[in-house]
């Protein structure tokens, strides 16, 4: 079945609204917002910290507030009481973009919040529709640079539209960006033929969609060649250097107590690095992750240098 894990995750979700029902909720109990609608990989993501959060004797509820780029949910956990009970579940699209790009939805700025763990990270595909005139990446560059109509490309955070804008730029060109809210939606309108192009998670899903001739691979955007994509190509591999992944982690606001920060970079570290939280996250194609809080502000500031110098650039263009 094409969606079998669209259907697997809508499931899982359920399950966790009935498991969160059934929590004695108390002063104690964590909210971890999600500022995407209640499918795709943010919501996955949280939905396994918080079914895993159990097992450490914690209380945890997942709260979906999508809307305004998921800055909606963002501002709300930045304007949150910094007492480690709010946390976002998010990652670069929202802490890191959303300041840089200076958007007016966006009521909090990069010291607005604090990095309280890692969680999993995964890669981006390029796709196009079947019967789009390009097999390749190079074909794919070929026919942006000379068709303006074929052009319009699907996206659904910040940081994808950058990697969107960095992708045309290798054909000297801009694309035409369409918003969407999450990535379901996105892929039923490759399939039936109203978008050209998006960029979706290189997931599982992608691929079933791929052997099935309901879509095509053009790159991905990892800074090797991935196995279960074998023949499609990199982005790096035209312009060396140029690679993306996504990343979610969980945030806290600024003025949280560092011994709470601690405390719970503690606990979500022995969720992250459980074996069975690993097998269940690999199964929907990301990657668990596990960094120590140096780790952590190191990777964040260097995320945040990362799409600055890319915005930059994408300005000068």
């Amino acid at each position: 079945m094409i969606f079998n894990k669209i259907a697997a995750m809508s499931l899982l979700i359920a399950a966790t609204s009935s498991f969160a029902a059934g929590l004695e909720i108390g002063n104690d109990t964590i909210t971890l917002v999600v500022p995407s609608p209640p499918s795709g990989s943010t919501s996955f993501t949280a939905v396994k910290l918080a079914q895993f959060s159990v097992n450490n004797g914690t209380a945890m509820i997942v709260s979906h507030k999508p809307g305004g780029e998921r800055m909606l949910g963002t501002n709300f956990v930045a304007a949150a009481v910094p007492d480690g009970k709010t946390l976002l579940v998010g990652g670069t699209s929202e802490v890191i973009m959303g300041p840089l790009l200076n958007l007016p939805v966006v009521k909090f700025d990069k010291d607005s919040f604090v990095p309280v763990s890692s969680a999993v990270v995964g890669t981006y595909a390029i796709i196009v529709r079947n019967d789009f005139p390009a097999n390749n990446l190079k074909e794919f560059i070929s026919v942006i640079s000379k068709d303006p109509l074929s052009r319009q490309t699907g996206a659904f955070s910040s940081s994808s539209k950058l990697v969107i804008n960095s992708t045309f730029s290798l054909a000297n060109v801009k694309p035409d960006i369409i918003s969407y809210i999450g990535e379901n939606q996105l892929l039923m309108d490759i399939i039936s033929g109203n978008l050209p192009i998006a960029l979706a998670p290189s997931s599982s899903r992608v691929k079933e969609l791929m052997l099935l001739k309901k879509l095509k691979v053009i790159a991905v955007t990892s800074p090797e060649r991935l196995p279960e994509f074998p023949g499609v190509s990199t982005l790096a591999e035209i312009e060396p250097g140029l690679s993306f992944q996504y990343y979610f982690g969980v945030w806290a606001p600024a003025g949280t107590p560092k011994d709470k920060i601690i405390e719970l970079h503690a606990m979500f570290s022995k969720i992250t690095s459980d074996p069975k939280f690993i097998s269940e996250v690999t199964s929907m194609d990301i990657r668990a992750v596990t960094m120590t809080l140096p780790e952590l502000n190191s990777h964040t500031a260097s995320q945040r240098k990362f799409y600055a110098r890319l915005i930059e650039q994408s300005k000068n263009k």
